[in-house]
């Protein structure tokens, strides 16, 4: 609806004309030097500077949304107040006579504040434009001696307007800014830091204006909770000062953050640090800890203003922190290496070690076997990779062993294309296909052999585990055989016997050449043998014997009929290569006599329905001039005319 509303309003002339004025009423300037009325003293103290370069102008604007208006190029202008004295001023919007357009209709917006429906602003009923019939404040506010204020203002027609609301309609109008004396333009504010430390303990803001850099105070043991006037409004750089005030600083007590450190020990049923929130001067009770392998000593406690008093913990000024203190206790370790070698001894050892300290074991060594680790007595004591760590009581380690087990490993190596028998040199591992285990020393393996299209397999190895060397290394030979190249009565690299190629391995490639057949295209070979393929002219191996048959198609071939001088009624016949034409077109030529067809225009060798063609080539008709003798008389002459053409030209010209 609102779319179609303003295509119908794309017709309405409506110009806002916008000016400014400048008022200035200083009423201790005013005085009387017996005159019927009194001089107003102008001055400089306060100016208004204007940036006119974007004049608001309705002309040609359709009515806007609030988005739309946001967007329009403003009309900035700048008030100055260059003395130093304060003024309040009004920046108001004078509408002037013989304007139709109602200013329900007009919004404005002034710099970031929201768009706002003029009209609906009270009249203020004081004005300075003498063709002014009503005018509208839009912003009020103080400026200190040498501050300035630049605005942005926008008009737009509003949205919601209708065609009849606005067509045809005009608005002119006056920025008029009005000032006067301000003798007293700050409000004070004092301040009552309520036990807490700040250095200001007052301040003043300009009347109207935003509270700005507020002290923040300070109270050991409390949070500042924000200032408050004596209505019990809280007071923020958000809040705007128009009375004298008292503010008076409230706080909370802090929250500390308390964490309490086992130390690895056991406190209260808990495993680990804990983490309490107490306010301060807030009391809790803290209980001895215990942990496995020590004798707690005490707490040590961090945090300024915290103490711990017979177990009764109170919270200081910042985060605190008790961490539990111990002594560590020493227990005997006896090493039994179980019919083995520990360190060079067969006897039992023994070691004293602090709980929770570790000792670096050798590996006991016993012919035959393989150490597989120690077992362990003694609550809390463990071994991990040849490390052990002493527990919460004396503790006893015994070597424990398993026959020795040793790796094995089966490779599998594929044969190159052209032989050999170098395992190095002549042969390709096929590494997906090795195999490897372990087993008991001096027992036996035999890995599977594999099988391979066109290879043969070897005979399978057994493998008796040794130490070391446990390995076993099968060849697979490549199928080797013949290719036979059948030209199949075409001509292959210049024979029509077969050609036999020995000795192909398997997947080995040979480049074929193509036969050739006279009267015949190559079409393709045919091939048997399991496993080889031909691409083009590439033929790989397969894992056969393998004959390639060559493969025709016969060609056709275009004689043309050139009636050399006649007409005939045949162009052109197609033949298969090879063949002769069943018949001969008769061409016709006027005095001519048809002598037969030719391979030559002139010349050559006849051509008959016996004639052979291998090639497409045009044949010639060959033709002789009919000729006669006459004799005609006329005028005493007697002419003589060899040929039928010349004796009638002689006969027409005489009778």
């Amino acid at each position: 609806m609102k779319k179609n509303k303003k295509i119908l309003l794309l017709s309405v002339g409506i110009l806002l004309v916008l000016s400014l004025i400048v008022s200035i009423s200083y009423a201790y300037y005013m005085f009387n030097i017996g005159q019927s009325g009194s001089n107003i003293v102008k001055t400089e103290c306060f100016q208004i500077t204007l940036t006119d370069k974007n004049p608001i102008s309705l002309q040609e604007t359709i009515p806007l949304s609030d988005e739309e208006g946001a967007q329009l190029t403003p009309y900035e202008f700048t008030i100055t107040n260059i003395c130093n004295l304060a003024a309040t001023y009004y920046v108001n919007i004078e509408k002037l006579s013989g304007s139709t357009l109602d200013e329900l209709y007009i919004k404005y917006k002034l710099d970031n504040n929201s768009p706002a429906i003029l009209g609906q602003i009270e009249d203020n009923e004081t004005l300075v434009n003498e063709s002014a019939v009503s005018s509208r404040t839009i912003e009020s506010a103080i400026l200190l001696g040498g501050e300035s204020r630049t605005y942005n203002l926008r008009l737009w027609i509003d949205e919601d307007s209708t065609a009849e609301q606005s067509a045809g309609k005009s608005y002119s109008s006056k920025v008029v800014v009005t000032a006067t004396l301000n003798k007293n333009p700050y409000k004070a504010i004092a301040l009552n830091f309520n036990d807490g430390i700040s250095e200001n303990t007052s301040m003043q803001v300009v009347d109207g204006r935003l509270v700005s850099n507020l002290p923040i105070p300070t109270r050991d043991g409390y949070v500042f909770n924000g200032w408050f006037d004596q209505n019990d409004n809280q007071i923020t750089e958000y809040t705007y000062i128009t009375e004298d005030k008292t503010l008076t600083a409230r706080w909370n007590k802090a929250t500390y953050e308390l964490k309490v450190d086992p130390d690895g020990g056991i406190w209260d049923t808990f495993v680990g640090e804990q983490t309490y929130q107490l306010e301060y001067e807030q009391e809790k009770n803290i209980s001895d800890p215990y942990k496995a392998g020590y004798t707690f000593n005490n707490w040590t406690v961090t945090g300024n203003g915290s103490t711990l008093n017979n177990q009764v913990f109170k919270m200081g000024v910042e985060n605190a922190k008790l961490t539990a203190n111990y002594t560590i206790n020493t227990y005997t370790l006896t090493v039994d290496p179980n019919g083995g070698s520990y360190n060079n001894s067969s006897s039992n050892s023994t070691h004293q070690i602090n709980y929770n300290d570790t000792l670096n074991l050798s590996v006991p060594v016993r012919e035959g076997y393989e150490f597989s680790g120690w077992s362990v007595s003694g609550s809390g004591s463990s071994v991990s990779s040849n490390t052990f760590t002493m527990g919460t009581e004396d503790a006893t380690i015994t070597a424990n062993w398993t026959v020795l087990s040793y790796p094995w490993i089966a490779r599998h190596y594929k044969q190159n294309i052209g032989g050999g028998n170098d395992l190095a040199t002549n042969y390709t591992l096929v590494s997906a296909d090795t195999n490897e285990g372990s087993a008991n020393y001096n027992t036996t393996v035999t890995p599977d052999v594999k099988s391979y299209t066109g290879f043969t397999s070897p005979v399978s190895s057994t493998i008796t585990i040794k130490t070391s060397n446990n390995e076993v290394n099968y060849k697979y030979t490549r199928f080797k055989g013949s290719v036979t190249i059948n030209p199949n009565t075409g001509t292959y690299n210049s024979s029509t016997s077969n050609t036999i190629l020995n000795n192909v391995y398997y997947e080995e490639t040979k480049q074929i050449s193509n036969p050739t057949k006279s009267c015949y295209d190559f079409k393709n070979w045919t091939v048997s043998g399991s496993g080889s393929s031909i691409n083009g002219t590439t033929f790989t191996m397969g894992y056969q014997n393998t004959t390639l048959t060559a493969n025709y198609t016969l060609q056709t071939k275009t004689i043309t009929f050139n009636a050399n001088g006649g007409s005939v009624s045949t162009s052109s016949a197609t033949i298969d290569c090879g063949g002769t034409l069943t018949s001969l077109p008769t061409p016709t030529r006027e005095g001519y006599l048809f002598d037969g067809w030719f391979d030559a225009q002139s010349g050559g060798n006849a051509v008959t329905t016996s004639t052979v063609f291998t090639s497409s080539m045009p044949i010639y008709a060959h033709w002789t001039k009919l000729t006669a003798s006459i004799v005609t008389y006329s005028n005493s002459t007697y002419t003589t005319c060899t040929n039928v053409e010349c004796a009638l030209n002689e006969l027409y010209t005489k009778f």
